[in-house]
């Protein structure tokens, strides 16, 4: 699973073009077709990818969605975030929480998980949709930072990596978080 992932984000990372426009308006979100920009690992050094398929960049939509329920995550308000989910539901946490079962099922743990924080704010590094082709699955993978505080007062941060996949209604169905709290001390 850990190799699916890195390929995921090792794709991502090949298919920014680096072209950044700076503005201080937000632009509006443009749709990528699947022919425009696609990839498919050639030469993979001896490794057989478990995850082998044509990449794309995708149609910024579930990327938005991802930043709807990132916005209801941090304003403990989860229950606004059925509407994006498939029927049923798949997710691994970065310690290794596993939830699945129905929308309704997910939601409610995803609830009680976090309850354990009396604030949350995130800091989005970035993201990016992408498809597989080959398999007709629409995935986002984001680079950010959760900044909680426990119920004792304590606050602290995670450094997050996470692959969520949307089936082909544009619901979420599976979505796997990988994550680092932030060491005491920062390299420089």
């Amino acid at each position: 699973m850990q190799t699916k992932i890195i390929t995921f984000f090792t794709i991502a990372l090949l298919a920014c073009n680096g072209n950044e426009k700076s503005s201080s308006t937000p632009e509006t979100a443009t749709a990528v077709t699947p022919a425009e920009n696609t990839m498919k690992v050639g030469n993979t050094s001896g490794y057989s990818l478990l995850y082998d398929t044509k990449w794309a960049l995708d149609n910024p939509a579930n990327a938005e969605k991802v930043l709807s329920m990132y916005k209801n995550w941090d304003d403990n308000n989860w229950t606004n975030s059925k509407q994006h989910m498939a029927d049923s539901v798949s997710v691994i946490t970065w310690d290794g929480t596993v939830m699945q079962g129905t929308k309704d099922e997910v939601t409610k743990n995803l609830t009680d998980y976090r309850g354990n924080y009396t604030n949350v704010k995130s800091v989005i590094h970035g993201l990016v949709g992408i498809k597989a082709v080959d398999k007709n699955e629409d995935w986002v993978l984001i680079y950010a930072r959760e900044i909680h505080t426990d119920k004792r007062g304590k606050t602290d941060s995670t450094e997050l990596q996470e692959a969520w996949c949307f089936n082909k209604e544009g619901k979420l169905m599976r979505f796997y978080q990988y994550g680092q709290m932030k060491p005491a001390t920062a390299p420089k």
